[in-house]
């Protein structure tokens, strides 16, 4: 017969609950996923639903304006032509009226009448002319003011952003080239100050040199003085070796003092030629911080005077279109009614 297969102790033993309840979780946590990710589109596109029927609102309430201002100017077009068709029908009444009570006067004043009443025809067109042109007049007046006041206002305030942003940039530029020359000026003290240290440093040394040679001079020569008191018996050779011996020793205490001023005087000439040059530099230094503030300066005025001559060269030619659209206005080609004065604002 043959064997069977022995159990395997070391395989894992999994739980089928377990695992069930873990699928079951992991499953329920996609769906609570899911779920959100929809809650979160829907939400989405209720909103952007919503901001579209606001904008489609706004359009409607817009169009529903633009309708209704087009409804007024109707409404005062008519009205002014209903006026005028019941002036007309009065004139045309009240000239029918005359010609009948005309009529019932003596055939010998009809053609007196006849003139009279071509005569007050022609009058009355006249002054209705005279009327036109003078409110085409006025209303070319009243819109060369209110124009004229805006070009001058926008000149204004063009020239006066223009000088005060030249203002704030020479105020900065200035600032800038005081910080480079006062760097100038820093710089050469601190470099004078360490040189300065190290020339009293050297003096120090030389000093301290010259005290030493000094204590060496006169210890060697006091002792030739002390070897000679020994030495030497006869008082005549003792005395002239002792004078020798002093001259000797001024000479040489003499000549110590000039190395010394010598040494000090040699340091002090290279401490002021590198002073000097610290100084040179530093004077360069200033003098093109000074020399680039100066051209930037030059070169602001130049571009403020072109702002300032654009400015002015914008009125001209603003006043000039000013100027046609006014007389249009005056000639009755362009009627005030149908002039839309925001609009020229911005053409003007």
């Amino acid at each position: 017969m043959p064997k069977k297969p022995k159990k395997d102790s070391a395989a894992p033993h999994v739980d089928p609950k377990a695992f069930l309840e873990k699928q079951f979780e992991a499953s329920q946590e996609r769906r609570v996923e899911e779920e959100g990710h929809k809650d979160f589109m829907r939400e989405k596109h209720l909103e952007e639903r919503e901001e579209a029927q606001e904008r489609g609102k706004e359009m409607l309430k817009e169009e529903a304006a633009e309708n209704e201002r087009n409804q007024k100017q109707q409404e005062e077009w008519h009205k002014k032509d209903e006026k005028q068709k019941e002036e007309v029908a009065k004139m045309k009444k009240k000239k029918k009226e005359e010609e009948e009570r005309r009529e019932r006067i003596q055939k010998r004043e009809d053609k007196e009448k006849e003139k009279r009443a071509q005569y007050m025809s022609d009058l009355d067109s006249q002054n209705r002319i005279m009327m036109r042109q003078q409110k085409h007049k006025a209303d070319a007046e009243k819109t060369k003011d209110r124009l004229s006041q805006k070009i001058e206002n926008d000149c204004r305030r063009k020239k006066e952003a223009a000088e005060q942003d030249m203002r704030l940039r020479q105020k900065r530029l200035s600032l800038d080239s005081q910080k480079l020359r006062a760097d100038a000026d820093e710089e050469e003290r601190r470099k004078c100050k360490v040189i300065d240290g190290d020339a009293a440093k050297q003096k120090t040394l030389i000093d301290l040199w010259e005290r030493n040679k000094k204590a060496d001079i006169l210890y060697d020569y006091r002792k030739q003085h002390m070897d000679l008191e020994k030495s030497e018996t006869n008082p005549a050779f003792k005395q002239r070796k002792n004078t020798d011996l002093d001259f000797k020793q001024r000479r040489d205490l003499s000549k110590l003092e000039q190395d010394s001023r010598k040494k000090k005087t040699d340091h002090d000439m290279k401490s002021q030629q590198a002073k000097f040059l610290i100084s040179s530099e530093a004077q360069k230094k200033r003098e093109k911080a000074t020399m680039e503030e100066r051209k930037t300066i030059n070169a602001m005025d130049a571009e403020k005077r072109e702002i300032i001559r654009l400015a002015d060269k914008e009125v001209v030619d603003r006043k000039n279109k000013l100027k046609q659209l006014t007389h249009k206005i005056e000639s009755g080609k362009l009627l005030i009614e149908d002039l839309n004065l925001e609009h020229w604002e911005d053409e003007v």
